[in-house]
């Protein structure tokens, strides 16, 4: 954004790096996890609101479609006659293939 920006853009922009950083999160857990790093502490570092943020990107990659859940990454195949789409979910990037 321009140094000149409105409060929208501005607000627009801290947004969009929020939901990103937030979506660096699960492997970070995952790595706190591993070493048996105590959670709640995990979230006291990472920040409350960053961790409602990775919550919110979790409920939103588990809610499901009618065509699966996850971001369509532009592929198709066909098999026994169907079309299927490559979906990739947002938080753990891990592709599948729907109808």
């Amino acid at each position: 954004f321009k140094p000149g920006a409105s409060d929208a853009q501005i607000v627009g922009a801290i947004d969009v790096a929020q939901e990103y950083l937030a979506g660096q999160l699960p492997a970070k857990e995952a790595q706190a996890k591993e070493i048996h790093f105590p959670i709640p502490k995990f979230i006291r570092m990472v920040g409350e609101n960053e961790y409602k943020i990775l919550e919110k990107l979790r409920s939103q990659a588990a809610a499901p479609t009618a065509a699966g859940s996850g971001n369509f990454t532009g592929r198709t195949a066909s098999r026994n006659g169907e079309t299927l789409r490559e979906i990739s979910d947002p938080v753990t990037g891990k592709s599948k293939w729907v109808k």
